[in-house]
């Protein structure tokens, strides 16, 4: 294993940080290269593994990267003929590059992130949102938008059933796929055109789009729940105190 610039221990390597609902897959099996994560400090440092697949995707996927920006990502020091040795590298593991196409982003607008770091930066994502997101003044907040708006139709906003139902299902669509990326053991669903589009999706955010779909789906969900009792217990109120 090559190991980069500023490795000093195994312990370093993160390997295992994934998000509930997903299960891990070992990149140590497909490994092209170590990579010290940009969230990381120098202070102490984390490294994750790129594979050859996660390397192929960026060059032959959606970004068509080039071999400069692929070893700027790699965080590769600059070496006489270094887009030459990446590309025969690449080329012995069967990852074609070709020199005359062209990127579909610049170097200064991609997301650097590696696919492993940016599934990592997703779960510290979900554990700051059940931490710390303001789910009950967020859902007070909506409900007494609602309330105070005279055409908003409360009947259909209490309606529970029918909501979770509908996320419910949203759930199972998204659920149904997970595409390649490095860490996360792929599924594939029966619908191909949804395969397609949530790989495209997974490409173009590194990963990180796939956590966080079931992030805010799973928040949206308790918001709505929330907000539909916080109308229901405001409602029935009003009619109390009317009554009296």
């Amino acid at each position: 294993m090559e190991l980069p610039e500023g490795f000093t221990d195994k312990s370093d390597i993160c390997i295992d940080e994934i998000p509930s609902g997903f299960e891990k897959e070992d990149p140590q099996q497909d490994h092209f290269s170590l990579v010290q994560g940009r969230t990381s400090t120098s202070h102490k440092p984390v490294f994750y593994h790129v594979t050859t697949d996660e390397v192929n995707r960026r060059i032959n996927g959606i970004e068509k990267l080039n071999s400069s920006s692929m070893a700027c990502n790699l965080k590769k020091s600059k070496v006489k003929n270094g887009g030459e040795i990446l590309r025969k590298k690449l080329e012995e593991r069967g990852v074609e590059v070709n020199l005359n196409k062209r990127q579909n982003v610049t170097p200064n607008t991609i997301i650097p992130l590696t696919e492993a770091e940016a599934v990592h930066f997703g779960k510290d994502l979900g554990k700051s949102i059940d931490e710390a997101y303001p789910r009950d003044e967020l859902a007070e907040e909506f409900a007494s938008e609602a309330l105070s708006n005279d055409s908003a139709q409360l009947e259909s906003l209490v309606e529970l059933d029918a909501f979770r139902e509908c996320m419910a299902s949203l759930k199972n669509v998204f659920s149904s796929v997970v595409p390649p990326c490095t860490g996360l053991r792929p599924k594939a669903s029966n619908n191909v055109d949804l395969n397609l589009d949530m790989e495209r999706f997974s490409q173009a955010t590194h990963g990180m789009g796939i956590i966080t779909n079931h992030l805010w789906l799973q928040e949206l969900t308790t918001l709505g729940t929330d907000m539909a009792k916080e109308i229901k217990e405001k409602v029935e109120s009003k009619k109390e105190n009317n009554a009296k």
